[in-house]
């Protein structure tokens, strides 16, 4: 089993979401999937970044802006991957289902977290060790 300081989340939340009202109970589940590790990450376009910042603080979620650049979340999340790898984090808890990801680093165990499981790409579903499908916060209420 990992050890916290082993693990961190890397979030998407152009990709991953349940919307700004919902994502706080979505953080819920991600988070108790994170083996107690404070190292949470997500990262979102500008807009999505200053709607989730305050929802998301009381997580101890670190929100990175994707800026308004095409892909600049996926970017800002494998940046900081890529740092995270190099001081000693080998399990990845990835809530996306972009292809970008599967570029995170070899010797790197992936867990992917999605809404919509048909949606994972072809390429992470290969690159992850597993792939989860949480529950979408309020999908238990009446349409």
């Amino acid at each position: 089993m990992p050890t916290p300081a082993t693990v961190a989340l890397l979030w998407d939340l152009d990709n991953v979401t349940a919307g700004v009202a919902k994502d706080a109970a979505l953080a819920d589940q991600i988070v108790s999937r994170c083996y107690g590790s404070s190292l949470l990450y997500a990262a979102g376009h500008r807009a999505t970044y200053r709607s989730h910042q305050p929802r998301l603080a009381a997580h101890d979620i670190v929100l990175l802006s994707g800026g308004h650049r095409p892909q600049g979340a996926d970017r800002r999340l494998l940046q900081q991957g890529s740092v995270l790898a190099r001081r000693g984090v080998r399990t990845f808890i990835v809530a996306s289902n972009d292809r970008a990801f599967a570029a995170l680093p070899a010797w790197c165990a992936v867990i992917v977290l999605t809404l919509t499981p048909n949606s994972v790409s072809a390429q992470l579903q290969r690159r992850a060790m597993e792939v989860v499908t949480l529950d979408h916060p309020g999908s238990e209420e009446p349409a």
